[in-house]
């Protein structure tokens, strides 16, 4: 009876545990606002792909290399990349706003230059075209540039 008892409360142990343990998690918490690829990988050159989850979001994306990438610094990079390329399209007599600037949709196949034997962060970011705040968390892919042959 003894042992009966025992192999009854060691189950109840364990359901208790396993319920316990249960990731208690918000619905959208392992949510993805991107799709990050790349293809064609050369020594001086990558094809890069952002499916974004919701293509009417505007967005951001970028590669940078492994040892410089912050991705606390995202903001700061991304709004000063925004505000100069207000000043080039203003220049070049296009719409120079914010929304203008951003990205949206699909980007497929965008043929970036890179050095060789480089490791790259390729990031995307949603954004507030009028306040440049982010409105995604920063997702990236990692992958490393080879060594010219």
């Amino acid at each position: 009876m003894k042992k009966f008892i025992f192999a009854v409360m060691a189950a109840l142990v364990m359901v208790s545990a396993f319920t316990s343990c249960e990731k208690k998690s918000s619905k959208d918490e392992n949510k993805r606002n991107f799709t990050l690829s790349y293809s064609d990988l050369e020594a001086q050159s990558v094809k890069l792909t952002v499916l974004p989850a919701d293509t009417t979001m505007p967005y951001s994306y970028g590669i940078i290399p492994e040892n410089v990438f912050d991705v606390d610094s995202v903001a700061k990079w991304e709004r000063s990349y925004f505000q100069s390329m207000v000043r080039v399209y203003e220049f070049l007599g296009l719409d120079a706003t914010y929304a203008a600037i951003a990205e949206r949709g699909n980007m497929e196949d965008e043929e970036m230059e890179i050095s060789p034997n480089t490791a790259y962060v390729f990031y995307a970011v949603g954004i507030d075209t009028v306040t440049l705040d982010l409105t995604t968390p920063v997702e990236y892919i990692n992958f490393t540039s080879p060594k010219i042959e």
